[in-house]
C-alpha cells in the first residue's frame, strides 16, 4: 500500500513539474543585490510610463529606458557622481511642468559645463557649448538655415545671416 501511494505521489509530482508556468506575471519586478539594495526595477512610474531602471552601487550610475503610451520614449544614461548625462529620445512628454521634448540626443558632463545638443523637428538644431552658454549653433528652421558662433558673453561673433 505504501509503495502504491509513493508511486502515485511520484507520478503526480512529475506531471506537475512538467507544467511549470512559461509566463510570470507581476506589476513590478525588482532585482536586489546581496546587501538588499535594488539594482534593477521594471514597472510603471507615477505617470504610467513603463520603465526599466538599472542602478549601480550607491546609485552612482543609472541607466533608464522608459516608454509612454503613444507619447514617445527615452534612454537616459546618468553618472550621478560626475553629473554627466547622455539622453536619446524620439520625443516624449514631461508631466511637471507639462512640456514635450522633440526627438533629440543630448550629451553633457558636470551639469552641462560642456554639452552637445542635437534636436530634430520644426527647427532642426545642433548646439555645442560650455557652462550653459552656446558656443556654436547650427539650425535649419524651415527655409531659414543659420550658423552662429558665440563669444564669451553669449554675444554672436559671427552669423551666416
Amino acid at each position: 500500500m505504501a509503495a502504491a501511494l509513493f508511486l502515485c505521489l511520484a507520478v503526480a509530482s512529475v506531471a506537475n513539474w512538467t507544467r511549470l508556468p512559461r509566463t510570470v506575471e507581476a506589476n513590478e519586478f525588482l532585482l536586489k543585490d546581496h546587501a538588499g539594495n535594488v539594482v534593477a526595477r521594471l514597472g510603471q512610474s507615477d505617470f504610467g510610463d513603463t520603465c526599466l531602471k538599472l542602478t549601480a552601487k550607491q546609485n552612482v550610475s543609472i541607466a533608464s529606458l522608459c516608454v509612454q503610451d503613444g507619447e514617445g520614449s527615452s534612454l537616459d544614461l546618468l553618472n550621478v557622481k560626475s553629473q554627466s548625462r547622455a539622453t536619446l529620445t524620439p520625443g516624449f512628454n514631461v508631466y511637471e511642468p507639462l512640456y514635450h521634448f522633440q526627438p533629440a540626443l543630448v550629451i553633457n558632463d558636470a551639469m552641462r559645463s560642456h554639452f552637445v545638443d542635437i534636436k530634430v523637428g520644426t527647427e532642426t538644431k545642433l548646439v555645442m557649448g560650455h557652462g550653459y552658454k552656446d558656443s556654436v549653433s547650427i539650425s535649419s528652421r524651415a527655409g531659414e538655415p543659420k550658423i552662429v558662433l558665440f563669444g564669451v558673453n553669449q554675444n554672436p561673433v559671427w552669423s551666416s545671416h
